[in-house]
């Protein structure tokens, strides 16, 4: 089983076998569930209704072993996903039917993608061509980008536009705030490096990482409070 529904009760609601492993999920706003994987039946994204029925699936290349990462979808239920390089392509935007609208490159292997309320596209990876950080628009141009020195695996958008991203360590730095243009405005020391980050509506931001748990920053990037979880490797972290 690699994609299981909860109820707010954590009981399992239904579940589905893509076939492999899945690294990323999103849902839309009707609650059809996307999910990402390595490769199965030489697919790699899979497109599930809230009753966890498959719609579609779909793979960049059916010959070639890439697999996928991430997923993110917009307001209008198209699907951004990233994975493995294939030719000189590593992220793709497919409509709510699976057919692909456009495609796109920034890291040889993305690891994150978020959307903003404006459609603008965040994507975080594999250090790439001296780059870390990549700000898209809807159709996969590149308006920016930013190098924090690491691989990076987290990012999110607060309600202002700044860009909250998480890596691995670089000058032992591993949680950044970029403005909406991509200059930074501050970083924040963690020596084990950090893989996950959300914000809320007051523009918090959560951290989840190797071996600390979870963290609160204020806007400011002071640290208000942590919680050990006792688990090493937290991946994800949502409000």
């Amino acid at each position: 089983i690699t994609v299981l529904k909860l109820d707010k009760s954590l009981n399992l609601v239904w579940d589905y076998n893509t076939g492999n492993r899945v690294f990323g999920v999103a849902a839309d706003g009707s609650g059809n569930v996307y999910a990402v994987g390595d490769r199965s039946g030489g697919k790699t994204v899979w497109k599930l209704n809230s009753s966890g029925v498959l719609q579609w699936d779909w793979a960049a290349n059916t010959d070639l072993g890439q697999d996928s990462h991430c997923v993110a979808v917009d307001a209008s239920g198209n699907a951004y996903v990233g994975g493995d390089k294939v030719t000189t392509k590593s992220i793709w935007k497919l409509d709510p039917s699976g057919s692909l609208i456009t495609d796109g490159y920034c890291s040889d292997i993305p690891q994150k993608i978020c959307i903003d309320g404006s459609g603008y596209v965040y994507v975080v990876g594999e250090r790439t061509s001296s780059k870390s950080v990549w700000k898209l628009d809807s159709n996969l141009n590149l308006i920016w980008d930013y190098d924090t020195g690491a691989n990076t695996r987290g990012v999110s958008v607060d309600s202002l536009g700044n860009v909250i991203v998480t890596g691995l360590p670089s000058s032992d730095k591993a949680v950044w705030k970029l403005n909406s243009s991509g200059a930074l405005q501050w970083d924040y020391e963690i020596e084990d490096g950090a893989l996950d980050v959300t914000t809320d509506s007051s523009n918090n931001i959560y951290v989840v990482g190797f071996h600390y748990g979870i963290i609160r920053l204020n806007a400011s990037g002071e640290l208000d409070w942590s919680f050990d979880t006792l688990a090493t490797h937290s991946r994800i972290v949502v409000l």
